[in-house]
């Protein structure tokens, strides 16, 4: 699911999108690159996965700051939500393995929604300003609907 909509993402998307799609793959590879072995992987808070998943909120975070894009900012919330999961974990140290697993991978799945649709959304602009017709609310910047509430445009 990641690398079909990462490369819709990077084939379709705005800037917003693509930078997106792009810290979402490498967060990927580095996650594979410094998990756990299999044997104790969920067993204890991934310390490794943790450093990633930071910088990957910071990163999104940024885009979202940036952009202005609702599924920018749904996107962080949910990466932030993925962190509460490696507390959970540190406050339980009990916790099941699958269930901080599920804790710490389940958001990315609306994520992705979420970035799917804002590069559709993205797409449906594009077309409108091509065609003449005004672009789709949601996909403006926050600084661009300043300035239109500005100028009275």
């Amino acid at each position: 699911m990641l690398l079909s909509v990462g490369a819709y993402a990077l084939a379709r998307g705005g800037k917003p999108e693509r930078t997106a799609a792009a810290l979402l793959v490498a967060a990927a590879v580095a996650t594979v690159l410094v998990r756990s072995g299999a044997e104790r992987r969920y067993s204890s808070v991934e310390s490794g996965i943790l450093a990633v998943d930071v910088c990957l909120l910071a990163g999104l975070v940024l885009v979202a700051v940036r952009s202005g894009r609702w599924w920018s900012i749904a996107l962080a919330v949910l990466q932030a939500v993925t962190l509460l999961g490696h507390l959970g974990k540190r406050l339980d140290p009990e916790l099941w393995r699958l269930g901080y697993a599920i804790m710490i991978t389940g958001p990315a799945y609306p994520g992705l929604l979420a970035l799917a649709i804002g590069v559709w959304q993205h797409r449906q602009a594009t077309r409108s300003m091509s065609n003449g017709r005004s672009s789709v609310p949601f996909s403006t910047t926050s600084r661009e609907r300043m300035r239109s509430v500005r100028h009275g445009s």
